[in-house]
């Protein structure tokens, strides 16, 4: 067995885009499912490459003896209670972004993942595409000379037909593109400015939204 049993709550789109990352490290079995889904034992092992158990109880998944890593794919408003939760049962988390839909319960997730002492993350696994790598070696060579300007735009034709659109447009669950998908043009200016943030601003239309500082 790998040396670090990870577990997946939440089995739709996102979960697709972790299950091949995760076949194809060594180190990385993934050992439970948690999901409304029934799937075959035939399925399960396609689709995680190993004969990870299947639970349609979240608590009786965190008590897997297997499982050190949870990966939270639920639509977004789950997030606090299931990582909180998580972090209690002395699991390690990576959490889909965004971590939370209010800052209280950001603040919360925050002072019991500390308290309990695990390792979390979000993803921004843009930051290690070829084009993100590019751009930041060309700026840290000094190749660009004193950049004043930064700009980062984020284009998707996201609309009704894609499973998860519900969770960008109901504010209840999310309630925005930008926390979606767009913070990925937000953590780009992060990480290519690479400098404390003074001032933000945001505007929006029906069909085009941006942000810049």
């Amino acid at each position: 067995m790998a040396s670090i049993g990870v577990g997946i709550v939440g089995l739709g789109w996102a979960a697709s885009g972790h299950l091949p990352a995760f076949k194809a490290n060594p180190d990385i079995e993934v050992v439970a499912l948690c999901s409304s889904k029934d799937l075959s034992a035939e399925e399960i092992r396609e689709m995680c490459g190993s004969d990870a158990a299947l639970y349609h109880d979240y608590e009786e998944f965190l008590k897997d003896p297997n499982l050190d890593v949870v990966d939270i794919c639920t639509p977004h408003h789950l997030h606090p209670p299931q990582a909180i939760q998580a972090a209690e049962a002395g699991k390690h988390l990576m959490i889909e972004k965004p971590l939370a839909v209010d800052y209280d319960s950001l603040l919360q997730m925050r002072d019991v993942i500390e308290k309990a002492g695990v390792k979390s993350t979000v993803y921004f696994e843009l930051r290690f595409i070829p084009h993100f790598n590019l751009v930041k070696s060309v700026m840290a060579r000094g190749l660009l000379g004193d950049v004043h300007f930064f700009e980062v735009d984020y284009y998707h034709g996201i609309g009704p037909w894609y499973a998860q659109h519900k969770w960008n447009v109901k504010k209840e669950i999310g309630g925005s593109a930008l926390i979606t998908a767009g913070v990925h043009a937000l953590d780009a200016l992060l990480y290519f400015a690479d400098r404390e943030v003074e001032e933000v601003f945001a505007y929006s239309s029906r069909t085009f939204s941006t942000s810049t500082w």
